[in-house]
């Protein structure tokens, strides 16, 4: 590299040029890429979001719980990642503001929004269904599969009076439909967020649509359920070879147990569950659909007007206050250095005067 002069500037001022920029400008430092911002890894922070979309299925709500821990991995890397390149993301003076921003962040876009807009999506494509002749959501409906499935788990489909027995589901069910009925003309505001956001076990959807309407479904759909409970009974089985679609379904299942008391309740067990899941696959959908529809523009928003609109200005006052407040009130802004207030003491202490000295 070569230096030189400038001598027309000679008596202003003196440049020394490297052969890199005739204009004396420092060549800019190159900013090290960041890899939780590739797809593949990033694909991590919505892991969450992934399980609140399968919480709906059976055993739901545990893969829920255990699909938080890949985002809060991943949150925490990326938290750790903007806090140690500081504001010139360099890596080389890492910045407590840059933290404190990217937690804002990952708290509104990474659990808020997304875990919104994916409830949001389940719900209306829940909605759908209300154009059917039952005029329930699916959400509704899945509360009084649900409920019909726990009663089958429970042995109330050994009753042999089928009057009886769907005399004594519908009441059940009832009982929480009208305790669900007070809570929901009850509930207070922030209540109602939370349950958006977690869901609950009581049948809310089935009070919001009215109890008439809900029990007048359920009694169909018990109807339906018996009639084929006595299809389905082991001297029936053969019968069913005749329904070629369904009899391909239990096939297997049939070679297996044979026409026995065993098959005819697995049979019975899965067509409910079918029910469900048939209802839960529309609403996982709608669901999947709606977050990759919003993703990038929710992110765009987050960032650009409140991470910068909003977090920023605030931590920047916030910082502006820490520093004039001693001034402000005329305090020595030594007083808040505890570590080197705490060491004056233990030197004030070392250099007390002797007794002899005292005594002198």
């Amino acid at each position: 590299m070569q230096a030189g002069i400038n001598k027309n500037n000679y008596y202003n001022k003196i440049s020394i040029s490297y052969g890199i920029d005739e204009n004396n400008e420092t060549p800019k430092k190159k900013i090290p890429d960041d890899p939780l911002k590739s797809p593949w890894i990033s694909m991590l922070s919505y892991s969450n979001e992934v399980g609140s979309a399968l919480a709906l299925f059976p055993g739901g709500k545990k893969i829920e719980q255990i699909m938080w821990a890949p985002a809060l991995m991943y949150l925490g890397a990326d938290i750790y990642d903007k806090y140690a390149r500081g504001k010139n993301g360099d890596y080389e003076k890492p910045s407590a503001m840059k933290l404190i921003e990217r937690v804002f962040y990952q708290i509104m876009y990474g659990f808020v929004l997304t875990t919104a807009a994916i409830r949001i999506g389940q719900a209306l494509a829940g909605q759908t269904l209300r154009l059917s002749k039952d005029k329930l959501s699916s959400l509704a409906q899945i509360e009084v599969y649900k409920h019909i499935h726990k009663s089958f788990e429970e042995g109330m489909f050994k009753e042999q009076n089928t009057s009886k027995l769907k005399e004594d589901i519908i009441s059940k069910f009832k009982y929480y439909l009208d305790n669900s009925i007070i809570d929901l003309s009850n509930e207070k505001p922030i209540s109602k967020v939370k349950r958006f956001f977690t869901g609950t076990e009581a049948p809310m959807a089935s009070a919001a649509a009215g109890s008439e309407k809900v029990l007048a479904f359920m009694s169909r759909e018990l109807d339906k359920i018996i009639a084929l409970k006595a299809k389905l009974e082991p001297q029936n089985l053969e019968s069913l070879k005749k329904d070629k679609k369904f009899y391909k379904k239990y096939q297997k299942l049939i070679k297996k147990l044979g026409n026995t008391q065993e098959t005819t309740r697995k049979m019975l067990g899965g067509f409910i569950k079918g029910k469900i899941m048939g209802r839960t696959h529309l609403k996982t959908l709608g669901g999947f659909v709606t977050l990759a529809t919003v993703a990038v523009p929710m992110n765009y928003i987050c960032e650009q007007y409140f991470i910068k609109k909003f977090v920023h200005p605030g931590l920047e006052k916030a910082n502006t206050f820490v520093q004039e407040f001693p001034q402000s009130f005329n305090i020595n802004p030594e007083v808040f250095n505890i570590r080197r207030f705490m060491m004056a003491d233990k030197v004030h202490d070392s250099i007390k005067p002797v007794e002899s000295e005292k005594n002198a």
